[in-house]
């Protein structure tokens, strides 16, 4: 299997088309995770998301919001395995 890890402020769904187009796995970790981008990451075709807290190593968020705070939120909203990470 091939698999990308793309890391960014939004999903791209021209470059996800690209990726799907060569059956590319897609996990997608966003710099600013909230709920609403990783919906977006969804529905854009993203296999599984990786979601941080602000209490991660080298966290740049606007949002102070921790991984414990944030994660039953995601998995209550998407249906794509979720990947915690960053948390203490």
């Amino acid at each position: 299997m091939k698999y990308v890890v793309a890391i960014g402020n939004q999903m791209i769904a021209s470059e996800m088309v690209k990726l799907k187009k060569h059956s590319i796995t897609v996990l997608y970790r966003p710099i600013t995770p909230t709920v609403q981008n990783i919906m977006e990451a969804e529905k854009h075709g993203a296999d599984a998301v990786i979601v941080t807290g602000s209490e991660a190593g080298g966290h740049i968020s606007q949002y102070n919001v921790s991984l414990f705070t944030l994660l039953p939120q995601v998995t209550a909203a998407v249906s794509i395995p979720v990947i915690a990470a960053g948390s203490t």
